[in-house]
């Protein structure tokens, strides 16, 4: 769950309140600003937190918006955020070969998505891991 306020303290934006289990975004995929994702890596199952994110980890230059408002450019965010559960994705050393050819095509795809949509860095970013997953020996 997630709420996301300006310094003014008002509410621009509301996750994962309405929806049984809050909302779900992969780490690293840059689905939510950088802040969130750096501050969800360090959470527990549970906890819940009260961030401060500077414009550089928040959205920056641009101006977003929200559900409920519209946040300014290089606006400082204050986001209340609850951990409800996360999963731990399998590495690809533990991966059979059928795990793996999946994963492996999964992120081929994506990085295809990607690149195709002119988001370079990311799609190279899969293209690599599909590289190294291959290139790993089967346990």
């Amino acid at each position: 769950k997630s709420t996301g306020k300006l310094e003014d303290g008002t509410i621009f934006d509301r996750f994962g309140f309405d929806v049984d289990g809050g909302f779900q975004f992969i780490l690293g995929e840059e689905q939510v600003i950088t802040g969130l994702d750096i501050a969800a890596a360090t959470m527990a199952k549970g906890e819940v937190s009260l961030l401060t994110i500077k414009p550089q980890y928040g959205y920056g230059e641009n101006e977003f918006r929200g559900n409920l408002a519209t946040v300014p450019f290089h606006s400082t965010l204050i986001f209340e955020i609850e951990m409800i559960d996360f999963i731990k994705g399998k590495e690809p050393w533990t991966m059979n070969l059928q795990e793996r050819l999946q994963a492996i095509e999964a992120l081929k795809e994506c990085g295809n998505s990607l690149f195709k949509t002119q988001k370079f860095e990311r799609a190279l970013k899969k293209y690599t891991k599909v590289l190294q997953s291959a290139n790993r020996p089967l346990p």
